[in-house]
Order: C-alpha cells, then sequence, then structure tokens
C-alpha cells in the first residue's frame, strides 16, 4: 500500500494502492490490462501482444495498483526515458524529442478491470469511482516528482478521454494520429509539466478536483 513518503503503505475507503513489485503482481497488470484493451477493441482475442507489455517488466518501470479484496481495479505503468525510449515513440518520437533536453517519463498501460466493480460497489456513486483514478494518479505524480525527479509526464490516449487529462492539467504535445499495433486505435500525445503544474496532490485547489468529479472520461477504463 502506498504512503507519501513512498514506503508506500496507504488506503483509502477500503481501496489499496500499491506499486507491483513481485513478478505475480506484475503479471496481473498485464493480464488486466490485456483484457481492457481486448474490451474496447485496440487489440484481437488472438493477438498476446506481449511487445505491448515489454516496457514494463524494464528495471526502472514501475506499474502502480488499486486493488479491493486483492483485486485490481485500476492500474497504469510508468516509463522512465532511457536508452530504449518510449511507447510514445512509435507516433511521437519528433514530439518526445523537443521535451527530451529535460527529464521525461511515460504513463502507459491504463486500465482497470471491470469485472471486479461489483466489488466495490459500497463506493456508491460514480463521482467516487472517479476519485479511485485520481488517487492513482496522486501516487503517481508523487512518485514522478518525487522519486524520479521528472520534468514531465507524457501520456498517448484516445480522443475520446482527453477531457479527462485536460482535467488532471495535462496540455497539448502531438496531433492526432493512428496507432497501427492497436488496432489503428486514434490518439494524441499530451503531456504535463510536473515541477510547474502546482501538483495532483492534497494540496491541490478544490476546483481541479471539481473538474475532476465533473468528468466522465475520467473513469473511461472503469466502464
Amino acid at each position: 500500500m502506498i504512503q507519501n513518503n513512498h514506503n508506500f503503505c496507504y488506503s483509502i475507503k477500503d481501496i489499496d494502492y500499491k506499486i507491483a513489485r513481485s513478478t505475480e503482481d506484475k503479471t496481473r497488470v498485464c493480464e488486466t490490462v490485456y483484457k481492457s484493451y481486448l474490451k474496447q477493441g485496440y487489440i484481437d482475442k488472438d493477438n498476446q501482444s506481449t511487445n505491448l507489455f515489454s516496457y514494463s517488466w524494464l528495471p526502472g518501470s514501475r506499474s502502480f495498483l488499486a486493488s479491493h479484496n486483492g483485486k485490481i481495479i485500476s492500474t497504469a505503468t510508468v516509463i522512465p526515458d532511457s536508452k530504449f525510449g518510449l511507447p510514445m515513440d512509435m507516433l511521437f518520437k519528433e514530439e518526445l524529442d523537443t521535451l527530451r533536453n529535460k527529464k521525461i517519463c511515460e504513463v502507459s498501460m491504463l486500465a482497470g478491470d471491470t469485472e471486479n466493480l461489483p466489488e466495490i460497489r459500497s463506493l456508491g456513486s460514480n463521482i467516487e469511482k472517479r476519485q479511485l483514478v485520481f488517487h492513482l494518479f496522486e501516487h503517481i505524480f508523487q512518485y514522478v516528482k518525487g522519486t524520479l525527479d521528472c520534468d514531465y509526464i507524457c501520456v498517448a490516449i484516445n480522443p475520446k478521454h482527453e477531457g479527462a487529462y485536460r482535467s488532471l492539467l495535462f496540455q497539448e504535445l502531438g496531433g492526432l494520429k493512428s496507432h497501427a499495433k492497436l488496432n489503428h486505435a486514434p490518439a494524441l500525445a499530451k503531456f504535463l509539466d510536473v515541477k510547474n503544474s502546482g501538483g495532483i496532490n492534497k494540496k491541490n485547489p478544490p476546483d481541479i478536483r471539481n473538474k475532476l468529479d465533473n468528468s466522465d472520461d475520467i473513469i473511461h477504463n472503469l466502464k
């Protein structure tokens, strides 16, 4: 479980947030992403797409997960830039290179396991479910800023989720492209200025949380 001092021991409303340390947890993260991508039509059933997960197994990568009763509800993986590059380089290398004068990382493999949602009906409203993703990004932000000391978080997203990332203060990096390895799904590139954004944390002004509460897209992978 996660704590702000990066000993990762924190719980909220019976939802546990932690970094996947064991091979078992890392495998469960990949299975969750695979099922989510399959449901959204990003991959086909006969496509195991192991390349999609290769970056998550790099030594510097960290997969964050939110779980309830031991079952993964939501997950995302932080991938620091390295000699292997970033997954986004496939589509947005030129755009990423404009940021590489500073330290960057990518948040990838954001997914949720909808089969586990009945386990958290006690959470009640969609607003509370949105907060699951908010808290996941909160922990990611603090890790990226405090431990990795990165300047920018980069993401490649489906345009239909643009509102959610705007609520999280992400800015435009690259225009619309087609992702060949995800069944030609449309993708936009966004980035967050970690050191000048004010942060996705408990000290954020209330209006940022209000924007999140009003964004249906923020739980796009929990549907």
